[in-house]
């Protein structure tokens, strides 16, 4: 077990272990490793290989949020 800082489960990683697994995210599978890192530094550096909805290639890290969800950080692309 290790502590993770997803704000939802208290340092415990029980809620997050049992709902991030090792799943899928836009077409990429998700490897155990990269799941580690996201739940202990909250984030990721850049994965390359994800698909959009529409089907277009992108890269991004992957962000854990304040309420324990997935999100993508796409890097110097101009976010609002």
């Amino acid at each position: 077990m290790f502590a993770c800082n997803c704000g939802c489960c208290a340092g415990t990683n029980q809620k997050r272990e049992k709902t991030i697994g090792f799943r899928e995210i836009a077409g990429r599978q998700i490897s155990p490793e990269l799941a580690r890192e996201l739940l202990e530094k909250g984030r990721t550096g850049v994965v390359e290989g994800f698909i959009s909805r529409a089907g277009k290639a992108f890269n991004a890290a992957l962000v854990l949020g304040p309420d324990g969800k997935v999100g993508f950080d796409f890097q110097g692309k101009g976010q609002k």
